[in-house]
């Protein structure tokens, strides 16, 4: 089977016989057999020029020269792929796209989000207990609403009848009875919040909502323009699912997911 430079190989050869050709006819009678003389040393000094830097290439380490030239190909296929991903993630929003969430940001990075936020925070998971663990969250949440700051979480009722389905008994560590526990956990944090801020004149808002029909399948964490997905999968725990983060209230990805947040916090009820 020929290959596929084949053809271009002998379109090139045909033209440039026949500009040869036509140089020749231009020529001088008298100085035909000088111009065949010029043209076979200029032809034999490429010839051996290629073959030259090709062996030169290939001796410090490079490729041959066809080989690098399928390389620049191939190069130039991906920055084209790579542009339209860039085009892609500036109308989406998408920023990054992390395998496994837990390896997303040093530890404590995700409090400082918590604690940088200016308007509006909205968390919402199966249970949010390991946000509770976060060092200082409880005082952090109080003093956030007492400057502005609108805060709404959104977890799943312990006695969620889809809740069950979503547990995967077979990791290790992870049971049904844990992930109630824990819901009841975060519960107990946040009426301490919801507790520590009565009576006090808060600029802004604290509420918490319980999901006890329909189930939350993707972990959100929105503050101010910023929002991070961890999505949720029965096979893994959520450290080691992938994480997605997107900036930019207007653009499409950060709707999709407000959205989703908005539909479910419509159903919940007040904790």
């Amino acid at each position: 089977m020929p290959s596929r430079n084949a053809k271009p190989r002998l379109f090139f050869l045909i033209v440039g016989a026949l500009l040869l050709y036509v140089a020749f006819l231009n020529t001088d009678l008298s100085k035909r057999g000088e111009f065949w003389s010029v043209t076979i040393q200029n032809v034999a000094l490429i010839a051996l020029t290629i073959v030259i830097v090709d062996f030169l290439w290939s001796i410090v380490g490079g490729e041959p020269v066809n080989e690098a030239v399928g390389e620049l190909r191939k190069t130039l296929v991906d920055f084209r792929k790579s542009v339209r991903l860039l085009d892609e993630s500036h109308k989406t929003g998408l920023m990054r796209i992390v395998s496994t969430s837990s390896n997303a940001d040093a530890s404590g990075a995700w409090m400082n989000r918590i604690k940088n936020a200016k308007q509006s925070i909205d968390l919402m998971g199966y249970t949010l207990h390991v946000w509770t663990r976060g060092e200082r969250f409880e005082e952090t949440m109080v003093s956030l609403a007492e400057n502005g700051v609108n805060i709404r979480l959104l977890i799943m009722a312990h006695d969620n009848p889809s809740l069950p389905a979503f547990v995967n008994s077979k990791i290790q560590g992870l049971t049904l009875a844990h992930v109630q526990e824990e819901t009841k956990a975060a519960r107990q944090a946040f009426k301490s919040i919801a507790a520590a801020l009565q009576g006090k004149p808060a600029k802004g808002n604290f509420e918490v909502r319980v999901l006890k029909t329909g189930l939350i399948v993707t972990q959100i964490c929105r503050t101010d323009g910023i929002l991070t997905s961890i999505q949720y999968l029965y096979s893994a725990v959520a450290s080691r699912t992938p994480l997605l983060e997107v900036h930019g209230e207007d653009t499409g990805l950060f709707q999709v997911y407000l959205h989703e947040f908005d539909q479910l916090w419509s159903l919940a009820e007040p904790a």
